[in-house]
């Protein structure tokens, strides 16, 4: 019988062994190492930052839920038909800001109203005074909401980032303890 070469050997192979093509899908393991790496760039960041008061990243508080997680659980109810990143971030913006509110005394709350929306708002601007109108109370129903579903939270967040990935989205949270 006649001995078959090396290359119809090799050619034979590879026409009867199916080839495994590498998956185009993410792999929870290949999500985590894209998050950790983003949350490495925010500390970096965060540390970076400011040359003239000195950021220290201090690891949570045991005992203690992470911020992110808390962030995600108080925004979660209002964040489910938000698919684009900027409408998320956008959100984040005035959850932050809620949250932060909710954890000063009702008299600074006013203030902060009173010194931000209403006098920046030109009471001739029917649609400016409409749109503060309407930001007011949306930032007191999440003051509310933060009151009652995380009241012993009184942490201040300082910074956080979003990032988008596969799965989903992944936020890193900076918080001092108030």
């Amino acid at each position: 019988m006649a001995r078959k070469s090396k290359e119809f050997q090799k050619l034979f192979h590879e026409e009867s062994v199916p080839h495994k093509q590498p998956s185009d899908r993410p792999t929870p393991q290949s999500v985590r190492k894209k998050e950790l790496a983003a949350h490495e760039r925010f500390k970096k960041q965060l540390e970076g930052s400011s040359k003239d008061k000195k950021v220290i990243l201090a690891p949570k508080p045991e005992g203690m839920p992470k911020m992110s997680e808390v962030l995600q659980a108080f925004v979660e109810p209002y964040v489910d038909d938000m698919d684009t990143y900027e409408e998320r971030e956008e959100f984040l913006e005035i959850a932050v800001l809620a949250w932060n509110l909710a954890v000063l005394p009702p008299k600074a709350q006013q203030e902060f109203f009173k010194e931000t929306l209403d006098s920046q708002t030109s009471p001739f601007d029917k649609q400016e005074v409409l749109a503060a109108k309407f930001l007011k109370e949306f930032i007191q129903e999440l003051i509310e909401w933060k009151l009652e579903a995380f009241f012993d939270d009184t942490r201040l967040v300082e910074e956080f980032q979003l990032t988008k990935h596969e799965f989903g989205f992944h936020l890193s949270v900076a918080y001092s303890l108030g």
